[in-house]
């Protein structure tokens, strides 16, 4: 993921959200039949000027190794407009 951009949902203040301030942990794993499949999240947490908390979470699946799938990001305290990968 390249960015995510946002608005507050309290005052529709646009932010963007780089890809390089994402850092995702590995959260769990199971073996499959072609092999291990990694389980990913993020979480990035901010406040916007008017005070606003907004939380970022993205996650997604390896597998197999190498191949990511399931992806999904959701955002409360500010509606993402747009994803760029």
């Amino acid at each position: 993921m390249k960015s995510i951009e946002l608005k507050c949902e309290k005052c529709h203040e646009p932010h963007t959200v780089q890809g390089s301030e994402v850092e995702y942990e590995q959260v769990s794993g199971d073996d499959r039949q072609m092999g291990a499949a990694l389980y990913y999240e993020a979480l990035v947490e901010f406040n916007c000027d008017c005070g606003n908390a907004i939380t970022i979470k993205s996650s997604f699946t390896e597998y197999p190794i190498g191949s990511e799938s399931d992806a999904t990001t959701t955002a409360s305290g500010g509606t993402i407009t747009k994803i760029v990968d």
